[in-house]
């Protein structure tokens, strides 16, 4: 059998790694670049991915700026600034 469960990227994890290391040399900002992944879904993967964001934000409710990033990151993410609100970044995808 190819390929298990185990090794299939949630939507989430998809998304979170569109933002690879050489990110920053293909978009001008991480807005622009992750409406550029998103406005290629279909609508039904578009809701599985803000439902999985959601779910994200609501597990790092505190005001704790590192919890939330350092999350994000172990999802994939490689580029992401080091300044500014990982939470503002992120709920900017779900409007």
């Amino acid at each position: 059998m190819k390929g298990s469960l185990a090794n299939e990227r949630s939507p989430l994890q998809q998304f979170a790694e569109w933002f690879h290391q050489d990110f920053d040399v293909m978009f001008k900002d991480i807005a622009s670049g992750g409406e550029a992944y998103l406005s290629q879904l279909s609508a039904k993967e578009r809701a599985a991915v803000a439902a999985a964001l959601r779910h994200l934000l609501a597990q790092h409710p505190g005001k704790s700026e590192a919890g939330l990033r350092n999350a994000w990151l172990r999802l994939g993410a490689e580029y992401w600034p080091k300044r500014g609100s990982t939470r503002a970044l992120l709920e900017g995808f779900l409007k």
